[in-house]
């Protein structure tokens, strides 16, 4: 029986801190606390969202309705039913910070909700405990 493996190098997470009053970022860094994980959580615990390598999509659920928004690489994104997947407990990903894929994901938490897009395609969605857009 074979096993894939997907080799947790190729996650990278970037964790960047909005500075705003200096109208920049501040990225973190190994020694400061990047953290590489194929799923995080919003602060409040509502949003959970994960990678999934084999399906190639990002894809994020609400806990308070269970909808869930899905980014694939290619394609439009959509909400609704994925399969069996599941939405474990991750990291949390604080508001103004940001979690990468490199070269295919990007993710940023707000206090407005969570936003996932295809670096591909550009297109994703936003998702939040009032609702959903896609883009």
């Amino acid at each position: 029986m074979r096993k894939l493996i997907v080799p947790i190098a190729a996650l990278v997470v970037a964790l960047t801190a909005a500075a705003a009053a200096a109208g920049g970022s501040a990225t973190r860094g190994p020694a400061s606390g990047t953290w590489y994980s194929d799923r995080f959580v919003s602060p409040t615990g509502n949003i959970h969202c994960r990678y999934f390598a084999y399906d190639q999509l990002m894809a994020c659920k609400t806990l308070n309705n269970g909808r869930v928004a899905v980014a694939p690489l290619f394609g439009p994104p959509y909400v609704g039913y994925i399969g069996d997947y599941s939405f474990p407990n991750g990291p949390v990903l604080n508001y103004g910070s940001v979690y990468t894929v490199r070269g295919q994901f990007r993710c940023v938490s707000q206090t407005n909700g969570m936003s996932c897009r295809s670096s591909r395609t550009g297109r994703g969605f936003g998702l939040a405990r009032e609702g959903y857009r896609l883009f």
